[in-house]
C-alpha cells in the first residue's frame, strides 16, 4: 500500500509547473531537428504538399528562428548546386507560403499559437535572408525565370508583406535597382559636397612660376633686372 501510495504522488510531483525542465524535449514545438529539417529541403519539390509541408515545419519552430534561418542559409548556400535554380525557387516559394502563414492571426485560443512579436521576428529573419542570401545568388539562367522571382517582390508589396522600405531593399539585392554608393549618399547639402577640381592652364615655360589655385591669374612680374659684367 505504501508503495501504490508513492506510485501515486509521483504524477503531481510531475505535473508541478516548478518543475517544468527549461529545455524543450524532443517531441515539443521548441525542438528542432537538423536531419529532420534536412530531408524535408531534399523533398521539396515545388508540389503544394511539399511546399506547405515545410512551411508548416518552420512555422512550427518560430520560436527558434535565428538558429532555423541560419540553417536554411547554409542549405540554400552549400546544399543547393548554383546551376539548381528550379530548387533555389522551390526555397523561395516556400518562404512565400511562409510569409502569408505569418501574417494570419490564429484561429482558436486554444491552439498553442505565436505571439504576433514571435511573427514579426520570424519575418524579420527571413527578409534578412532574402536580402543576403536568396536574392544574391537565385541565378535566374533566363529573364522568363528572373521575371518569376519579380514577381514576388511585386506581390509583397501588393498584400503589405513589408512596408516600401524593406521592398526597395529587396529590389536593391535581386539587382533590380542599383543601390547608391554609401560613401556618397543623395540626400547630402550642398556645404557637405566635394568641391569640384581645380583646372589650371598649362604654364609657357618648364621654370615658369607655380600659381596657387586661388591666385588666378598670376600677378603682374617685373622683368628681372640685367646685371652688366664688371
Amino acid at each position: 500500500l505504501q508503495q501504490n501510495a508513492n506510485n501515486s504522488s509521483e504524477p503531481q510531483h510531475v505535473q508541478s509547473s516548478s518543475e517544468i525542465p527549461m529545455i524543450p524535449s524532443q517531441h515539443s514545438e521548441l525542438a528542432f531537428n537538423i536531419d529532420t529539417f534536412n530531408a524535408i529541403m531534399h523533398q521539396l519539390n515545388g508540389s503544394n504538399h511539399s511546399i506547405n509541408s515545410a512551411s508548416k515545419y518552420i512555422m512550427e519552430h518560430e520560436r527558434n528562428c535565428i538558429h532555423v534561418c541560419q540553417h536554411l542559409k547554409r542549405y540554400y548556400l552549400h546544399d543547393i548546386q548554383p546551376t539548381q535554380f528550379d530548387k533555389r525557387l522551390h526555397i523561395l516559394f516556400m518562404i512565400n507560403d511562409v510569409l502569408h502563414q505569418s501574417t494570419k492571426a490564429p484561429t482558436s485560443m486554444a491552439m498553442a499559437t505565436p505571439t504576433s512579436e514571435q511573427h514579426n521576428r520570424l519575418s524579420h529573419q527571413l527578409f534578412e535572408l532574402l536580402c543576403t542570401a536568396i536574392l544574391p545568388h537565385i541565378n535566374a539562367p533566363s529573364k522568363p525565370e528572373f521575371d518569376r522571382v519579380a514577381q514576388l517582390l511585386t506581390l509583397w508589396s501588393e498584400r503589405n508583406i513589408f512596408d516600401p522600405h524593406r521592398v526597395h531593399r529587396l529590389k536593391e539585392s535581386l539587382g533590380l535597382i542599383v543601390a547608391p554608393p554609401s560613401s556618397m549618399p543623395q540626400s547630402m547639402p550642398p556645404s557637405m559636397q566635394p568641391l569640384p577640381p581645380v583646372l589650371l592652364p598649362p604654364h609657357p615655360h618648364p621654370h615658369a612660376a607655380v600659381v596657387h589655385p586661388y591666385q588666378w591669374p598670376p600677378p603682374h612680374l617685373p622683368p628681372p633686372a640685367m646685371v652688366l659684367p664688371p
